[in-house]
């Protein structure tokens, strides 16, 4: 499985720490001034990560230069496993504004 539209996720889907996830400017979302600071990649980058000291929540942690470190949002594990299901990512981060991509097993390339 590479990069898929979080659209195209089954609710059951189960996403583990460690996916990343791409935020893509939409249209929309550049005409409504709710644009994103993509940079030259044309995307930022985040990666799912624990909450520290929390084992009720995962996060949304930016990877891309200028953002790095920032969250984005924190999504809830299903049921105190160690995973969230495709419809908690749909339910955090489905918009029109933006298209988001989720890889579960992405290649990271530190620079």
């Amino acid at each position: 499985m590479g990069w898929v539209l979080i659209d195209d996720l089954k609710d059951d889907e189960k996403i583990y720490k460690g996916a990343g996830v791409q935020f893509y400017n939409t249209p929309k979302g550049l005409a409504e001034q709710c644009a994103l600071p993509c940079g030259k990649d044309g995307h930022l980058d985040y990666i799912v990560t624990q909450v520290y000291d929390n084992s009720e929540y995962f996060q949304l942690t930016c990877l891309s230069e200028g953002e790095v470190g920032n969250i984005t949002c924190v999504l809830l594990r299903d049921n105190g496993n160690y995973f969230v299901t495709g419809k908690e990512i749909k339910r955090m981060l489905q918009t029109d504004l933006y298209k988001v991509f989720i890889h579960k097993h992405p290649m990271i390339v530190i620079k």
